[in-house]
C-alpha cells in the first residue's frame, strides 16, 4: 500500500522532480565549496541543522508536493548555518595564527635571554671569583711578612671568606638560571604538543567534511537514478533503509563535529593558560637577569678598585675593607631577601592549606545546613498543606451544617427574613474562601522565594567549591579578601532566609487570628438563627415546604454565583409586620453578640467562649423543651443533635488549630535557632580563621534555644 502511494506521489510530482534534482546538485556543489574553506581549521557544526537536513531528506523521499517548499527553506537555513560556521572557523584560525606568532616571538626572546645568561655565567666562572681570590691571596702573602699586621691579616682572611661566599652565591644563582631555562624548554614542549593536537583536530575535521561530501554525492546519484527506474515495493524499502542509514551517519558526523569543537575549545583554554605561565616565567627571568647583571657590575667595580700586588698600604686596606663590607652587606641583604622570600612562600603555602581546609569545612557545614533548611521547609510546607486540608474539610462541614440549619429554620418559620441573613452568611463564607486563597498564594510565593534563595545559596557554595579546587591545584594562594567576601555573602543569605522564616511565622499567626475571628462570627450567626428558630410561633404547613424548596434553590444559585435575588413576598400584611419586628430584634441581638465575640477574641481566651456557647446551647434546648405555645415541629430533635454536633466540631477545630499552630511555631523556632547558631559559628570562624584555625570540626545540626516567640 505504501509503495502504491509513493508511486502515485512520484507520478504527481514528475514535472517537479527535475527541479529537486537540480537543487540537490547545487547543494552538493555548495558542500564542496565548504570543504575547501574548512581545510585549515577545526569544524564546529550545528546538530540542529543536521537533524533538520535529515528530516527534510526523509520527507522528500515520500515525494509530497506540500513539503517541497519546506525542503527549500530548510536547505536555505542550513546554508546560513554553514556560512556562520565558516566565519567562526576563519576567525578562530586567525586568532590561532596570531597566537603562534606571539609564541614564536617569546621563544626567540627566551633563546636570546638564555644565551646572554650562559655568556655571563661563563665569564663569571672564567675571570670572576677565582681571579679575585687569587689576587687577594697574593696580597695576603705579601702582607704576611709584616709581624705587626696580624689584625690586618685576619681581616684579609675574613674578606677572602666573604668573597668565597659571594662565589658560592653566584654558583647558586647560575643553577637557578639553568633550572629556569629547563622549565622554559618544558613549556615549549607543551606548546608543541598543543600544536600537534590542533593539527590532529584539523585532520579529523577534514575527514568528517569529506565523508559528508561523499554522502551528499551518493544521495544525489541515487536521487537521479530513482527518477528513471520503476518504483516497486522493494526499491522503496531499500531507499527508506538507505535514508535511515544516512540519518545515523549524519548523527555520527554531528557527534564527531561536537567532539572536535570541544577539543578546539579545550586547546584554546590551554594555550591561554600557557601564555599566562610564559608571561610569568618571562617576568621572573627578567628579574633574575637584572640581579645577575647587578652582581657582575659590583664584582667588576670591586676588581677595578683592588690595588696591585705589593702596593697595599693601610689607607688602601681600610678602603678595601669598607668596600668589602659594603659588598658583604649587599650580599647579606640579598641572602636575607632570599630567606625572607622562602619564609613568605612557606607561610603562604601553609596559609593556603589552612584556608583550603577551612573553606572545605565551611562548604561541608553549609551543605549540611542547606539540607537541614530544605528538610525544615519541606516539613513546614507539609504542615501548611495538612492544615489547609483540615480547614477546607471544616469549612465544608460548616457549610453543610449551615445548609441544614437554614432548612430547619425555614421549616420552623416560613417567612422571607432568613434569606437576607443567609445571603450575608454566604458572603462572609466567600470572603473567608478568598482569604484562604490569598493565604495559599502568599504561601506559594514565600515557598518559591525560599526555593530561589536555596538555589542561590547552592550556587554560592558551588562557586566556593570551585575556588577551593583552583586554590589546591594552582601555585598561588586564595586572597583573604575573596574569602571574606564569600563568607559575608553567605551570612547575608542566611540572614535573609531567617527574615523570610520570621515573615512566614507572622503570616501564619495572622491567618490563624483571621480564622479564629471567622469562626467566632459563624458561632454568633448560628446562635442567632437558633434563637430565631426557638422563638418561632408558627408551625409547618404546605407553604413552608414550598418556601423551603425555594430557599434551597436560592442557596444553590448563590453558591454558583448566578442566583436570583428576588423572592416571594409574604401575603399577609400582619405577618409582614411581625417579620419586620423579629428582624429588628435579630439585628440587635446580632450586634450585641458580635460585640461580645469581639471582646472575647481580643482577650484571646477561647475556653470561656466555648463554655458560654455550651451554656447557651443548653439554655436553648431547655427553652425549646418548655415552650407550650405549639407542638414540637418535625425535625427539632435533629436540629438539637446537629447543634450539639456543631459545638463538638467547633471544639475539635479549635484544638486542632491550636495544635497545628504550636507545631508550626516549634518548627520555625528550631529553624531560627539553627540559623542563629550557624551565624554565630561563622562569625567566630571568620574572626579566628587567619590567626588560630580550629583543628576539630564542631557538631552540625545542634539546636540552641533562643527567646520564645508567640
Amino acid at each position: 500500500m505504501s509503495a502504491e502511494l509513493q508511486g502515485a506521489g512520484l507520478q504527481r510530482a514528475g514535472p517537479e522532480s527535475d527541479a529537486l534534482d537540480a537543487r540537490v546538485d547545487s547543494l552538493a556543489a555548495w558542500v564542496s565549496d565548504l570543504e575547501a574553506q574548512l581545510r585549515a581549521t577545526a569544524v564546529t557544526a550545528d546538530a540542529k541543522a543536521l537533524k533538520e537536513l535529515a528530516k527534510a531528506l526523509e520527507a522528500w523521499s515520500k515525494h509530497d508536493p506540500k513539503l517541497e517548499a519546506r525542503i527549500t527553506n530548510r536547505v536555505d537555513v542550513l546554508a546560513d548555518r554553514f556560512a556562520t560556521l565558516s566565519g567562526t572557523v576563519n576567525t578562530t584560525a586567525a586568532a590561532l595564527a596570531g597566537k603562534d606568532g606571539e609564541i614564536a616571538q617569546l621563544r626567540r626572546e627566551l633563546e636570546a635571554g638564555t644565551a646572554r645568561i650562559e655568556a655571563l655565567v661563563h665569564d663569571l666562572r672564567r675571570s670572576g671569583p677565582n681571579a679575585d681570590v687569587a689576587e687577594l691571596r697574593k696580597a695576603v702573602a705579601s702582607l704576611s711578612s709584616d709581624r705587626n699586621a696580624a689584625p690586618a691579616e685576619r681581616r684579609i682572611d675574613s674578606i677572602a671568606s666573604e668573597v668565597d661566599v659571594v662565589a658560592q652565591r653566584l654558583d647558586t644563582l647560575s643553577k637557578t638560571v639553568s633550572t629556569t631555562a629547563a622549565a622554559l624548554a618544558g613549556k615549549e614542549g607543551e606548546l608543541i604538543s598543543l600544536r600537534a593536537r590542533l593539527e590532529e583536530g584539523d585532520t579529523r575535521a577534514e575527514s568528517l567534511v569529506a565523508e559528508l561530501r561523499t554522502t551528499v554525492v551518493e544521495l544525489s546519484h541515487q536521487v537521479a537514478s530513482s527518477a528513471d527506474r520503476p518504483h516497486d515495493l522493494q526499491t522503496s524499502r531499500a531507499f527508506e533503509n538507505h535514508l535511515l542509514d544516512l540519518g545515523s551517519r549524519v548523527k555520527q558526523l554531528t557527534a564527531g563535529l561536537d567532539a572536535v569543537s570541544t577539543t578546539v575549545a579545550a586547546t584554546t583554554a590551554e594555550v591561554e593558560a600557557n601564555e599566562a605561565e610564559l608571561v610569568d616565567v618571562q617576568r621572573r627571568f627578567e628579574e633574575a637577569s637584572a640581579r645577575v647583571e647587578a652582581m657582575v657590575a659590583e664584582l667588576h667595580e670591586i676588581d677595578s678598585t683592588l690595588p696591585a700586588q705589593g702596593s697595599v698600604d693601610r689607607e688602601l686596606e681600610a678602603a678595601l675593607e669598607n668596600r668589602i663590607a659594603e659588598v658583604s652587606a649587599q650580599v647579606d641583604g640579598l641572602a636575607a631577601g632570599l630567606s625572607r622570600l622562602e619564609a613568605e612562600t612557606s607561610l603562604r603555602a601553609e596559609a593556603a592549606a589552612t584556608a583550603t581546609l577551612e573553606l572545605e569545612r565551611l562548604l561541608d557545614a553549609g551543605t549540611h545546613r542547606l539540607a537541614q533548611v530544605e528538610r525544615v521547609s519541606a516539613d513546614a510546607a507539609s504542615e501548611l498543606e495538612r492544615f489547609g486540608g483540615v480547614w477546607i474539610e471544616e469549612r465544608g462541614w460548616v457549610r453543610e451544617q449551615l445548609d441544614l440549619l437554614a432548612a430547619a429554620v425555614d421549616k420552623a418559620r416560613p417567612d422571607g427574613t432568613v434569606e437576607p441573613r443567609l445571603q450575608s452568611l454566604a458572603s462572609r463564607i466567600e470572603a473567608m474562601e478568598h482569604g484562604q486563597h490569598a493565604v495559599d498564594h502568599e504561601v506559594s510565593q514565600i515557598a518559591s522565594a525560599w526555593a530561589d534563595e536555596r538555589d542561590a545559596l547552592r550556587r554560592e557554595l558551588e562557586s566556593v567549591a570551585a575556588s577551593v579546587a583552583n586554590a589546591t591545584t594552582g601555585e598561588r594562594t586564595v586572597p583573604d579578601e575573596l574569602t571574606e567576601e564569600l563568607l559575608s555573602a553567605l551570612a547575608a543569605k542566611l540572614e535573609e532566609m531567617e527574615r523570610e522564616g520570621i515573615a512566614v511565622a507572622a503570616e501564619i499567626s495572622r491567618v490563624e487570628s483571621t480564622w479564629a475571628s471567622e469562626l467566632g462570627s459563624l458561632e454568633a450567626r448560628l446562635q442567632e438563627i437558633a434563637g430565631a428558630a426557638a422563638a418561632s410561633p408558627h408551625g409547618p404547613d404546605s407553604d413552608t415546604d414550598e418556601r423551603f424548596g425555594e430557599l434551597v434553590r436560592r442557596l444553590e444559585l448563590l453558591e454558583l454565583g448566578a442566583g436570583s435575588s428576588s423572592g416571594e413576598a409574604a401575603s399577609d400584611p400582619g405577618e409582614l409586620r411581625d417579620i419586620r419586628v423579629l428582624v429588628n430584634g435579630l439585628r440587635m441581638r446580632l450586634a450585641s453578640s458580635e460585640k461580645e465575640l469581639a471582646a472575647l477574641s481580643g482577650s484571646g481566651d477561647i475556653v470561656p467562649r466555648l463554655d458560654d456557647l455550651s451554656v447557651r446551647l443548653g439554655l436553648l434546648e431547655r427553652t425549646a423543651a418548655s415552650a407550650p405555645q405549639h407542638a414540637p415541629a418535625p425535625g427539632d430533635g435533629r436540629f438539637r443533635v446537629e447543634l450539639r454536633g456543631l459545638e463538638l466540631r467547633m471544639q475539635e477545630l479549635e484544638l486542632s488549630a491550636r495544635e497545628n499552630r504550636d507545631a508550626v511555631l516549634t518548627q520555625f523556632e528550631r529553624l531560627a535557632s539553627r540559623l542563629q547558631w550557624r551565624l554565630q559559628q561563622l562569625e567566630l570562624e571568620t574572626s579566628d580563621a587567619g590567626y588560630a584555625p580550629s583543628a576539630s570540626t564542631p557538631q552540625l545540626g545542634q539546636v540552641v534555644p533562643i527567646r520564645g516567640e508567640a
